[in-house]
């Protein structure tokens, strides 16, 4: 097939036309480069799709810059006489149909501005656009170790299997980060889920390049829902083998415990014995998992016994109950918890004789009480006249004589 295939004109008319549709069409006697066609990856055919180019015209050039020059020409078409110009740029990759520049494969290298040259009788029309050529990478393939899950019981495990260099995590449309509940590995291609929730329906990895072109994957995730509900829901499914005489259940969980277990709750105390044991019926046995919180005990049938009561063997403790033939599993929880000592409240009653001595001792304590401040007081006030009385004794005495009261005293001879 030679450089100006048929079929690349086939594609430029289908997108020109796809662009009529969308009434992006530029005003008439203006040219545009398509902003919806400028992302491409590695190694596709790609195309710069010229809109308005006018039927008219003389010329049209293509550069490998924002600048028209001629050593940044890429290639240049004369329609009236269909005569081709190739320029310094030219790789041999590229053709003009319709004014629109066509690559018959795209590489990294190939991103830049790219500016196109329109000569008609109408003058000169020029337009300039960046074109972007990411990585190519593989659709993500996701896969799950499981198709079916519990609720805060079983862990989940995901890989998402591709060539990309970025790869994110969305569970349930809410972005990935590794916290308590899940962990991603260095290179965000593992996923792991330590607490399965009932929220979490579907996983989705999104893989994408330099450019942030993306190709996402997809899993969607069966999580059985609270102990009634899944016993709701999957006896449902077991109904027509449970009345025909087939494999059926588990359809409910029960526990006998020593001690006894109120509501889910069996109170024991520490360095006491315990025993609890699950209780179910289904065609086959079933299969029993114990686990302490999220931690699997050795036990593989339906009874847990502790003999010795500790602080650590305190807490929630699940039973799982499996069906090989039906495929039913359900759960429920039990708790251990060590009894709640409430202290002695009694009120103290006195006799009427003790409360009346009380009283009597009290108001002695007081009357003695008030005859203390009472003499210190006095003794304090005494103190103080004393210590006057001692100062007025021991003061100087001066005597002053008027002078001009003696002078008018008669005076009498003798």
């Amino acid at each position: 097939m030679s450089l100006f295939a048929v079929t690349s004109s086939q594609l430029n008319y289908l997108a020109y036309v796809f662009g009529l549709a969308c009434g992006i069409c530029p005003a008439s006697g203006e040219i545009a480069i398509d902003a919806r066609f400028l992302e491409y990856f590695e190694g596709a055919e790609a195309m710069l799709l010229l809109s308005g180019f006018p039927p008219s015209a003389t010329e049209v050039s293509w550069y490998r810059d924002t600048k028209v020059s001629e050593p940044n020409l890429i290639l240049s078409h004369l329609p009236p006489s269909n005569i081709w110009h190739k320029g310094p740029r030219f790789s041999g990759r590229e053709n003009i149909t319709e004014g629109s520049l066509l690559f018959s494969w795209v590489k990294i290298h190939d991103t830049g501005n790219y500016t196109v040259k329109v000569t008609s009788p109408n003058g000169d029309q020029t337009a300039t656009a960046l074109l972007r050529v990411g990585e190519y990478f593989t659709t993500p393939v996701l896969t799950v170790n499981t198709s079916s899950a519990v609720e805060l019981l079983d862990v989940v495990g995901a890989s998402c299997n591709t060539n990309a260099t970025k790869i994110e995590w969305h569970l349930s449309d809410r972005p990935v980060v590794s916290n308590d509940r899940m962990t991603l590995s260095p290179d965000n291609r593992t996923l792991v889920i330590h607490r399965i929730s009932r929220s979490d329906t579907w996983l989705d990895c999104v893989a994408s390049n330099s450019l942030d072109m993306t190709k996402k994957g997809f899993a969607s995730l069966s999580v059985a829902c609270e102990y009634s509900e899944a016993v709701e829901v999957k006896a449902e499914k077991t109904w027509g083998l449970e009345h025909s005489g087939g494999q059926n259940g588990p359809d409910s969980l029960s526990f006998l415990s020593q001690p006894y277990n109120y509501e889910g709750v069996v109170t024991a105390d520490i360095g006491s014995l315990v025993n609890i044991e699950c209780m179910s019926y289904s065609v086959p046995a079933p299969t029993y998992r114990w686990t302490h919180y999220n931690t699997p005990l050795n036990v593989s049938g339906q009874k847990v016994t502790i003999r010795n009561l500790t602080e650590k063997q305190l807490g929630r403790y699940r039973c799982t109950v499996q069906n090989s033939r039906t495929q039913i599993t359900i759960y429920k929880d039990v708790w251990i918890n060590k009894p709640r000592y409430v202290p002695d409240t009694k009120v103290l009653h006195l006799g009427k004789p003790v409360v009346v001595v009380l009283i009597m001792l009290a108001v002695l304590g007081g009357l003695s009480l008030c005859g203390m401040l009472i003499f210190i007081l006095i003794g304090q006030c005494s103190n103080r006249a004393s210590a006057q009385i001692h100062d007025i004794a021991h003061a100087p005495i001066h005597a002053s004589v008027d002078c001009a009261y003696a002078d008018h005293q008669p005076h009498y001879e003798g």
